[in-house]
């Protein structure tokens, strides 16, 4: 069947995962992203931001599919547990159909982008994903 514009358009396929976190005792939900943050987040990796930090705050949401942190906590989960941290990366990576290969290629050519001297300035998130439940 082919889908018309407006079944693309009103398509709910925005979905979450549940992940548990047991070095922080409990549970997050991870939700996907649209293709403006998807873009958004390549952007920031080839700027030469931290992949894993920037994918947890960007994906990390509350039940009605707000984010939970803003761009000024990505420090902050720089400096939590790899293990954690890497936990829900993977399944952010995951539910939005990243690759590894995707993320090491965007830094490849963000090292050789800085290798030139160049600089681009990372363009800010949206707000929080809507989500419906998937598993």
């Amino acid at each position: 069947m082919l889908l018309s514009k407006d079944q693309m358009l009103g398509a709910g396929d925005l979905r979450h995962v549940r992940v548990a976190v047991p070095e922080w005792g409990g549970d997050v939900l991870v939700g996907t992203i649209t293709a403006d943050e998807r873009d958004d987040f390549e952007a920031k990796v080839m700027a030469g931001a931290r992949a894993r930090a920037w994918l947890v705050a960007m994906t990390v949401i509350d039940p009605t599919g707000a984010r939970l942190f803003a761009p000024e906590d990505v420090p902050k989960l720089g400096r939590k547990s790899g293990a954690a941290v890497g936990r829900i990366f993977a399944a952010a990576m995951k539910l939005n159909a990243l690759r590894s290969r995707d993320i090491e290629d965007l830094e490849k050519n963000s090292d050789a982008g800085q290798a030139g001297g160049s600089s681009s300035a990372s363009p800010a998130t949206s707000g929080g994903p809507s989500t419906s439940s998937a598993g």
